[in-house]
């Protein structure tokens, strides 16, 4: 019936995961972990424009490169911005956390992209996107340019002696498909921000050898982005310090559906420049 909760539990090596579930004309879901709210369906502006601004980042680029003065970039107006084209001509993305799959299902709709890679690290979270969450989300990891995998983000990124100037490594079975040819754009939301972590080991991502891999991983004119509540300070001395490319945080004000109150939450941009 609209309006009956029910709640959803798995057990992980990173503490309780929880999901709360109303199905029916309006379905809504909340995340939670060890008691702390990692998302919540009835506020997800920002989810959506983690995927829409970094797709009209990029294409802006493309469109940059494509007027008159400029050779037109490879694959088209819509192609990627990198220097190296994919073989097949579209955008290659990495999403790092499924969540709701709402960022997921918003980046599908750019006909332009290729393939997404997908890292999750709870496999029930995965699970339940493709089954209880569909009513939500769409089931966007039915798209066949998805392909998920249940994966510590930190192994896939950064393999051991990875430095400010290595390349990512050939592909493998242990390795994303989008790996070897870098990514146009790599979304993160894992955590509720760099000072706010879901897990303590994500720590080293917005350090000093996160932003490496994340470079190393990146074709030249690419961007990542990092989803955060709030401003972060620490973080923000960290990027300063990088030397990689410029960056820039995005303040995104959203309204909680059903209520009327206001959140304002961050995304914080990095582009490689060379």
């Amino acid at each position: 019936m609209e309006g009956d909760i029910e709640t959803l539990k798995a057990a992980t090596s990173h503490g309780e995961l929880v999901l709360r579930l109303r199905r029916g004309v309006r379905p809504w879901a909340m995340l939670l972990l060890d008691g702390s709210i990692l998302m919540d369906s009835d506020s997800l502006e920002s989810e959506r424009a983690l995927a829409a601004r970094g797709l009209s980042r990029l294409r802006g680029a493309a469109r940059a490169k494509a007027s008159p003065g400029h050779a037109p970039a490879s694959g088209g107006e819509h192609g990627p911005v990198s220097q190296k084209a994919p073989a097949a001509g579209g955008l290659r993305i990495l999403v790092a956390g499924l969540g709701l799959g709402i960022t997921l299902r918003e980046l599908l709709g750019a006909q332009e992209i290729e393939w997404i890679d997908v890292i999750e690290i709870m496999a029930p979270l995965v699970e339940w996107n493709r089954g209880v969450l569909t009513a939500l989300n769409g089931d966007p990891l039915a798209d066949p340019r998805v392909h998920c995998r249940v994966a510590d983000l930190r192994a896939v990124l950064l393999p051991r002696g990875l430095g400010d100037d290595a390349q990512p490594p050939r592909s493998s079975p242990a390795r994303p498909m989008g790996y070897e040819m870098g990514y146009d754009l790599m979304l993160f939301d894992i955590d509720n921000g760099p000072g706010w972590l879901s897990r303590p080991e994500n720590a080293w991502l917005y350090r000093a050898p996160g932003l490496a891999a994340v470079r190393a991983h990146l074709r030249i004119g690419g961007w990542a982005s990092y989803w955060s509540s709030e401003p972060d300070a620490d973080f923000e001395a960290v990027l300063a310090a990088a030397r990689w490319g410029r960056w820039m945080r995005e303040p995104l004000r959203s309204c909680v559906t059903g209520r009327s109150r206001v959140l304002t939450y961050h995304l914080y941009w990095l582009k490689r420049e060379a």
